[in-house]
C-alpha cells in the first residue's frame, strides 16, 4: 500500500495477527453500532483504531478492504499531509505501519 509514494516509505513495521483485537472487533460488532466506540464508555478500546465499512456482500475479504484503502491513497496529498476527499482510514493504516 505504501509502494510508489513520495517521500518513500521508511521505518515500516511487520504486521502480526492479534486474537485480542479480533475478540474486541467481534465484541463491538455485537453492538450493531456503526460508530467507533467512545473509549470513555468502553475503555478496552482506548488506542484501538477501527475501519468500519458498509457493504452488501456476505463476506468482506482482506482483498476487498485493501482495495477500499488503496482507493483512499489516491486522495491523500503526501506533500501537504492532507486529503482531497475522505482518506482517514488510509491515513490511520499508513501511519501505523
Amino acid at each position: 500500500m505504501r509502494e510508489d509514494v513520495q517521500p518513500t516509505a521508511s521505518n515500516m513495521h511487520l504486521i502480526s495477527y492479534s486474537v485480542e483485537l479480533e475478540e474486541l472487533a467481534e465484541e463491538w460488532l455485537a453492538h450493531c453500532d456503526y460508530r467507533n466506540p467512545d473509549s470513555k464508555m468502553f475503555p478496552q478500546y482506548k488506542g484501538v483504531g477501527q475501519i468500519l465499512t458498509a457493504q452488501h456482500a456476505e463476506n468482506l475479504t482482506f482483498e476487498d478492504t485493501y482495495y477500499y484503502l488503496r482507493i483512499q491513497k489516491d486522495y491523500y496529498d503526501f506533500e501537504n499531509n492532507e486529503c482531497e476527499d475522505y482518506c482517514g482510514d488510509y491515513e490511520q493504516v499508513s501511519n501505523n505501519f
